[in-house]
């Protein structure tokens, strides 16, 4: 659907375009999304299409981990120890973990966030060391390469920002593609 405001050329604006604002809408078919919807007329919304988070097996080779990709890291299983993941969730350590300095829930063998424009102070990367500590190759993609909370947009399109050190030891580098960051660390022996 359609996300975010209509552009000014679009020509739905003020209030008295509500009719074609509708139009466009429909020809599009999406929802778009105002600071007022009362603007619009009936049928806009303030919510964007609703987005259901899900796990996809990306790769599975004889011999070496399987990879998966989950929108949201809290969709880690107790399956995914050993596991190479590609998350949509961010880099960043969460409030609620900087205390346990827990990055991932799961003894996962590799882990690919995104980078989220990385924010101030770098905590978009904030996971990478902790996962060192963990012995966990981690990756954050690049923001501009894929979308947040989408793992297959991560593993179609996107491409590596930063490492941590594990991953670095193990001969992997930023600027790869998320994908063959993956497989290289499934065809790493530890």
């Amino acid at each position: 659907g359609v996300a975010g405001r209509l552009p000014g050329r679009a020509g739905a604006t003020r209030a008295y375009d509500g009719r074609r604002a509708l139009a466009l809408q429909k020809e599009l078919g999406g929802t778009m999304v105002r600071e007022d919807p009362h603007h619009i007329g009936p049928g806009a919304t303030m919510a964007p299409d609703p987005f259901e988070e899900a796990r996809y097996k990306l790769r599975a080779e004889p011999g070496e981990p399987e990879v998966w990709g989950l929108d949201s890291a809290s969709l880690l299983i107790p399956e995914d120890a050993g596991r190479i993941v590609i998350t949509g969730s961010h880099g960043g350590v969460l409030a609620a973990n900087r205390a346990s300095g827990t990055a991932i829930y799961q003894p996962v063998k590799a882990a690919v966030f995104h980078d989220a424009g990385i924010g101030r102070d770098q905590a978009g990367l904030s996971r990478l060391p902790l996962l060192d500590d963990k012995g966990i190759a981690g990756a954050v993609i690049d923001g501009k390469t894929a979308r947040i909370g989408d793992a297959r947009s991560l593993w179609e399109s996107g491409v590596v920002s930063h490492i941590n050190e594990t991953a670095r030891l193990w001969g992997l580098r930023a600027g790869l593609t998320c994908q063959d960051f993956a497989v290289g660390a499934a065809k790493k022996k530890v």
